[in-house]
C-alpha cells in the first residue's frame, strides 16, 4: 500500500511538473494578440502601444494579428479556441465581451467561461460626427431635423453588432427617431464615407485621424458619448448636455487569455499589462489617440463584463437592434 502511494505521488508530480515548468519559464517565445478590428483605427492603435511595451516587458516579441469581422466574433472565436498557455491574447472591447451575448442567440464564444480576464487598460468615449455639409449645428438641430426626415439619415459603423452601431441604435432609442444604419467592415472606411458626404454621420471612438478631419474642417463634431467632457475637446458638449441626460456610452478595451490558461501565467501577464498602463509615457500616448489609460486587474475587469453585459442587454432590448 505505501509503495503504491509513493507511485501515486510521483505519478501526480511528473503531471504537474510541466505546469510548473510552463509557469516558471513563461514567456519562452513569441506572444501574439489578436485584434478583432481592422488595422488603423483606436483600438488598434492602442494594442500596438502595449504590445511594444509588453515585448520589453516579457523579453520576447509581441506581434499583433488583425482578424476583423463578424462584429468581433471571428477573431475572438480564434483566441477562445487557442491552446490555453499565455502566449496568444486577445484585445477585447465592449463589443466583444458585452455586446454581442445580447445581439447574437448563438455566439461562437462564451464572454465569460472561454476567456480569463487579465486587465482593462483604456477606454474611450464616442463622438457623433456628421459630414461637413450636414445642415445640424448641435445634437438638438439634428433630433429635429431627424423627425422631420424618418428613415432617411444614415449613419455608419464599423460592422453589424459593433459598439458603435448600437450605440447608434441607443441614441436614437433615446431620441425617438429613425435612422437607418449603415454597416462597414472598418473603422477606416466609415471615415472615408462620411467625408465624402456618403453617409450623414456616425458614432466613432475619439482618435488621432478623426480629431485631424474636424481641425481641417473636413467633418464636424456634435458631441461626446462620455459623462464629462473630452479633455481632447473641451468645448464640445456631452450628449448628455444637450437633452439626453441617460445617454452614455464608451469603448472600453483590455486583455483576455484563453480560459484555461494557468493562474500564474495569467497573474504574470496581468502584472505586466497593469505595470504598462501605468508608465506616463504609454498613458500620453493613448491619450493622443483619444483615449485614457485604465488599470483594471482581472476581479476588477470581470466584474466590469458582467455589469456592462447588463446594460448593453437593456439597450438592446429597448432600441431593438438587430444585425443586419
Amino acid at each position: 500500500m505505501k509503495r503504491l502511494s509513493e507511485l501515486a505521488i510521483c505519478a501526480a508530480a511528473l503531471l504537474l511538473a510541466p505546469l510548473a515548468a510552463t509557469a516558471d519559464t513563461f514567456p519562452s517565445h513569441p506572444l501574439k494578440i489578436v485584434v478583432p478590428q481592422g488595422a488603423g483605427g483606436p483600438g488598434d492603435t492602442n494594442a500596438r502601444i502595449f504590445a511594444e511595451k509588453l515585448s520589453l516587458s516579457a523579453g520576447q516579441p509581441v506581434y499583433i494579428e488583425n482578424k476583423p469581422g463578424g462584429s468581433t466574433i471571428i477573431g475572438a472565436e480564434s483566441v477562445a479556441r487557442s491552446a490555453p498557455n499565455g502566449y496568444t491574447l486577445l484585445f477585447a472591447s465592449v463589443t466583444t465581451l458585452a455586446v454581442n451575448p445580447s445581439l447574437f442567440s448563438k455566439l461562437s464564444y462564451d464572454p465569460i467561461g472561454d476567456f480569463a480576464p487579465l486587465a482593462m487598460v483604456t477606454s474611450q468615449p464616442f463622438m457623433l460626427v456628421v459630414r461637413a455639409a450636414f445642415p445640424a449645428t448641435s445634437v438638438q438641430e439634428l433630433i429635429a431635423l431627424a423627425k422631420t426626415k424618418p428613415g432617411t439619415l444614415t449613419y455608419g459603423s464599423s460592422g453589424s453588432g459593433t459598439s458603435g452601431h448600437i450605440t447608434g441604435a441607443f441614441f436614437a432609442s433615446e431620441a425617438g427617431i429613425d435612422i437607418v444604419h449603415v454597416p462597414y467592415k472598418s473603422a477606416g472606411t466609415v471615415q472615408t464615407d462620411l467625408m465624402a458626404g456618403r453617409i450623414d454621420m456616425a458614432f466613432r471612438a475619439i482618435d488621432g485621424a478623426l480629431l485631424a478631419a474636424i481641425k481641417a474642417n473636413q467633418l464636424k463634431v456634435l458631441g461626446t458619448s462620455g459623462v464629462q467632457r473630452s479633455p481632447l475637446l473641451p468645448d464640445v458638449p456631452t450628449i448628455a448636455e444637450q437633452g439626453l441626460p441617460s445617454f452614455e456610452s464608451s469603448v472600453w478595451s483590455g486583455f483576455v487569455a484563453p480560459g484555461k490558461t494557468p493562474q500564474a501565467i495569467t497573474e504574470s501577464l496581468s502584472s505586466m499589462l497593469l505595470a504598462i498602463a501605468e508608465d506616463p509615457g504609454v498613458r500620453q500616448r493613448v491619450a493622443a489617440n483619444g483615449g485614457e489609460a485604465t488599470t483594471l486587474g482581472p476581479r476588477e475587469f470581470g466584474a466590469l463584463i458582467r455589469e456592462e453585459t447588463k446594460k448593453w442587454q437593456k439597450v438592446v432590448r429597448s432600441s431593438g437592434a438587430t444585425v443586419e
